[in-house]
């Protein structure tokens, strides 16, 4: 490594030291020095990048000839008056953007949120799927057979799975809705229904449990890993073998 890369690598390790000083020793000043200068070099950072991408994205096609992306900057532009006493003007690029941003999206989440759903729920997934196929198969109502792993899986096993998910995913729906017209029923005190918004509530603590269980056994150590590996590790590497930080 040449004497920078050399100079840079300690910094980065010294930087990373003091940030992970936080989770031994708290707030300390090492770590209110090292906060002060990620701060300061992501805002220099993505400063630059926004002039930059002025630059090239806005300025340089206009003097080009592109007049029409005057409308984009202006529309832009007026976004910071919110933070002025002209702060009405910002209404505008508010609604430009929210209207178009809500067209553009709401096929895809349609398709994928809603209707992708719906049609796993219904049906299940080949786990050999054909090339070029998504992998979605039959029915829970097909009483063909698959395989996992080799050994043959009655679709009556997987028909009942699914059945099951169905039943969630209905009742989790009934539980999240706020209408007395069609939820009242399942809420009243002493309804024949009330089992349903119990039911409900227990799939919802299994989900909670299920997602907490990933993200504190599963994310949280993958992320210490990562950030020892990317921070330190690779740093010590470096010094070491006298090669710059892969």
């Amino acid at each position: 490594m040449t004497p920078t890369d050399t100079l840079l690598t300690i910094v980065s390790l010294i930087l990373s030291v003091i940030f992970w000083s936080y989770a031994l020793f708290g707030d300390n000043y090492a770590f209110a020095v090292g906060e002060a200068m990620f701060i300061g070099g992501n805002a220099a950072n993505s400063t630059f990048a926004l002039l930059k991408t002025l630059q090239t994205g806005t300025i340089n096609p206009v003097f080009a000839g592109s007049i029409t992306l005057l409308i984009a900057f202006i529309l832009g532009a007026t976004a910071f008056t919110r933070l002025t006493r002209y702060r009405w003007a910002a209404r505008y690029s508010t609604a430009v953007l929210s209207g178009v941003g809500v067209g553009v999206i709401f096929g895809s989440n349609l398709r994928s949120q809603i209707l992708a759903g719906i049609t796993e729920t219904i049906g299940y997934v080949d786990p050999n799927p054909a090339v070029g196929s998504k992998g979605l198969v039959g029915s829970i109502f097909d009483f063909t057979t698959v395989s996992i792993g080799g050994y043959p899986i009655p679709q009556s096993v997987i028909s009942l799975s699914w059945v099951f998910a169905t039943v969630m995913v209905v009742v989790m729906v009934l539980t999240f809705s706020y209408s007395q017209l069609i939820a009242g029923p399942f809420f009243n005190k002493g309804s024949r229904l009330e089992w349903v918004s119990k039911l409900g509530r227990i799939f919802i603590m299994i989900m909670l449990g299920h997602i907490s269980c990933k993200t504190l056994l599963g994310d949280s150590l993958d992320s210490l890993i990562l950030f020892v590996q990317a921070n330190l590790k690779r740093n010590i590497d470096a010094l070491i073998t006298g090669l710059p930080p892969t």
